[in-house]
């Protein structure tokens, strides 16, 4: 939690089911997204390490649709809100295990390396902060650019941006001289 805000390696979802009484889908697009997230922090330093938090959102307004929509409170750190997937997990997937157990599953379906898929999947984990399970996927940089869905993504700040085969020379080299 060194980050007060969503910055270049973090990024922090509430969950992955829509926020409201109405919808109990699972949002792949939602996790799609952070997958491709995670590559795109891989992308932005050498020898980095991303993170995506589920459980924890970045503004009050999200925190308080999750307390609408699961009638229960999160807790504030710092200018984050710990909401935990606990709710989300036991309501839509039986239990915190099957819900991990399904993101593991989701990841070897993203159109990613493999040595991206290993890397998220051994790294995923879970973490409790008081009463409330935090899900936490973690990427570290390899020793060439990661790929996402055929494309190369930087992150710069919040964003996520593709890399234009003009700039492939130069994403390729701030690895090689990682290596070096």
């Amino acid at each position: 939690m060194r980050s007060s805000t969503e910055q270049t390696l973090y990024d922090f979802k509430v969950g992955l089911h829509a926020l409201s009484e109405n919808s109990s889908e699972f949002n792949q697009e939602t996790f799609s997204k952070i997958i491709k997230t995670l590559t795109a922090m891989a992308n932005t330093l050498p020898n980095a390490t991303g993170y995506c938090l589920l459980g924890v959102a970045d503004n009050k307004a999200s925190a308080d649709r999750f307390k609408e929509t699961y009638s229960n409170d999160y807790i504030c750190y710092s200018s984050f809100f710990v909401t935990g997937v606990d709710l989300e997990a036991t309501t839509y997937h039986g239990d915190i295990d099957k819900y991990f157990t399904k993101l593991t599953q989701l990841i070897r379906n993203e159109p990613l390396s493999d040595r991206d898929k290993d890397n998220i999947s051994r790294n995923i984990a879970t973490v409790k902060y008081f009463d409330k399970t935090v899900i936490i996927l973690k990427i570290e940089s390899g020793d060439i650019p990661s790929i996402y869905e055929g494309k190369y993504y930087v992150r710069h700040g919040s964003n996520i941006n593709e890399v234009e085969p003009e700039n492939f020379a130069e994403l390729f080299q701030r690895f090689q001289q990682a290596k070096q």
